[in-house]
């Protein structure tokens, strides 16, 4: 739900971040928002395979975090547009790792149940994002106010993460001494 609440806040949102933060055009905006998208594909393809180590993808949200804190604070068209562009390739993992974690850490019973509950929970984030988002940016804050979300989201999920098992038999071990 995090992720999904981010990822769909900054990709409906950056356009007029940058329209109205950085002097572009319609047309310099909508490209930034496809280098945003070609960074979470490319991300997802080229960091997915290390991502399940904790380590990488702490690093990944941290550099994921970095680059935001960039594109908030650097008055820069092109500056913000490559930010944006690695935003998204240090997000691109975090979806399809996810999926690979549940594959790990669920029984393969309750898989089906639980890639359902988390589409659907990813996709309330995502339709309840960009909304408190835009509702938000309707106070004296403006777009601006995406940022800060963004950075907590991420901070929200570096936690998240971290708490979660390093393997399936831990998963499994705490299941057996919860039945004793």
């Amino acid at each position: 739900m995090a992720y999904m609440f981010g990822e769909v806040s900054i990709g409906g949102w950056i356009v007029t971040f940058i329209r109205d933060y950085r002097d572009a055009s319609a047309l310099g905006s909508s490209y930034v928002v496809s280098g945003f998208w070609l960074g979470i594909t490319a991300g997802g393809f080229t960091l997915s395979w290390i991502s399940t180590h904790k380590p990488a993808m702490v690093t990944f949200f941290i550099l994921a975090i970095a680059c935001e804190v960039v594109l908030w604070r650097i008055n820069s068209f092109l500056v913000s547009a490559i930010s944006v562009a690695f935003f998204g390739y240090f997000t691109g993992p975090q979806y399809p790792t996810a999926l690979l974690m549940m594959q790990k850490l669920v029984p393969p019973k309750s898989q089906g149940p639980a890639v359902a509950l988390a589409a659907a929970f990813g996709s309330a984030g995502g339709c309840v994002g960009p909304f408190i988002i835009g509702a938000m940016a309707e106070t004296k804050f403006g777009i601006q106010v995406v940022h800060p979300w963004v950075i907590g989201l991420l901070i929200l999920q570096i936690l998240i993460w971290v708490m979660l098992p390093t393997k399936s038999n831990e998963v499994a071990q705490g299941e057996d001494s919860a039945s004793q």
